[in-house]
């Protein structure tokens, strides 16, 4: 195929470089426009006053809603230059990151702070930082839910 095209939605930011694109035979929309960025695998791209990886930008357009620092866009195809919109799919980071302890690691944790034990003494123990063990303690991760309510956490 190899024809070029832009994409449409870009023709709304007046001030801002077209986005250009070729269709392989794959389905792949591979960007011709922009180069990868040098200390990144990805093609960033200046909108709204800062730098954002194309592709997240393309699935916002597409979808119409903004993304948090927690979610990540990937390439369905595996090709990082791919901005094809049914291509890009939305995955939250918690479902890349490998759990270093288990639940009732956690619970050990919870246990040892309330009897006095610092943070750091806790960490050692468990080989995870300090911080892990702050935000344990502090229910941000690990959670334990409340056995009465189980949608409402435990403070």
């Amino acid at each position: 195929m190899n024809n070029k095209y832009i994409y449409k939605e870009e023709c709304l930011h007046g001030c801002a470089k077209l986005i250009g694109y070729t269709e392989e035979d794959n389905g792949c929309w591979i960007c011709i426009s922009h180069p990868l960025h040098p200390n990144s695998k990805y093609i960033s791209i200046n909108r709204n006053g800062g730098t954002i990886s194309l592709h997240r930008h393309i699935w916002m357009l597409a979808n119409n809603q903004k993304l948090t620092r927690g979610d990540v866009i990937k390439q369905t195809c595996g090709n990082i230059k791919c901005i094809r919109p049914n291509h890009l799919v939305k995955i939250h980071k918690i479902s890349f990151t490998k759990r270093k302890l288990t639940e009732d690691q956690a619970d050990q944790i919870r246990i040892q702070w309330t009897k006095g034990i610092d943070q750091r003494t806790i960490a050692k123990e468990f080989s995870v930082s300090q911080s892990t063990v702050s935000n344990i303690i502090a229910n941000r991760i690990y959670r334990k839910f409340n056995v009465i309510n189980p949608q409402t956490p435990l403070s």
